[in-house]
């Protein structure tokens, strides 16, 4: 009689237990859920940004100055950051090939980006003279994507790597 009880309480505790670590578990899972909407989301809207990066052709076209440059490859240097930081956190917590391969965009536009910005000697025209049609192309192949896509997240695997592929041309 007295095993019936100590087997029944222990039973007791091992359900309230397993209804604990399921409410537990179900709590981490939409908190991932809730990180995962919002770094797809911030990726998205650094996308969007990088979309407008072909206005550098129109700026080199109609001579704008050292310091417009810089301020436009400041903006945009920005944008690929965080389009590259972000998905990269998306990588690290999906293992999804597509978040590497825009984190490898991103940090090859922030690179090009920078160097523009940093030149002290030539300034930001000849890098940016020399990328022009790059940054054309990939500013419209971003909003063909994006568009088509309806945003980052619906990207298949090809566009991320036909991404990163027009981000690998670039030149220094």
């Amino acid at each position: 009689m007295r095993r019936n009880k100590i087997l029944a309480a222990l039973l007791v505790v091992l359900l309230v237990y397993s209804g604990f670590a399921t409410w537990k578990w179900q709590k981490a899972e939409k908190s991932k859920e809730k990180t995962l909407s919002y770094l797809e989301g911030t990726a998205n809207r650094a996308a969007m940004c990088l979309e407008e990066s072909g206005v550098v052709s129109y700026l080199l076209d109609k001579n704008a100055s050292d310091e417009t440059l810089r301020g436009y490859s400041r903006l945009f240097e920005e944008c690929a950051y965080v389009l590259e930081t972000t998905e990269f956190e998306l990588f690290a917590l999906t293992k999804d090939p597509r978040h590497y391969d825009l984190h490898v965009f991103g940090a090859t536009l922030e690179t090009l980006f920078n160097k523009a910005r940093l030149d002290p000697i030539n300034g930001p025209k000849p890098i940016l003279l020399k990328n022009k049609d790059r940054i054309a192309s990939i500013s419209r192949t971003l909003e063909d994507l994006i568009v088509k896509r309806t945003g980052l997240w619906n990207l298949t695997p090809e566009d991320a790597k036909k991404l990163r592929a027009m981000a690998e041309e670039i030149e220094y």
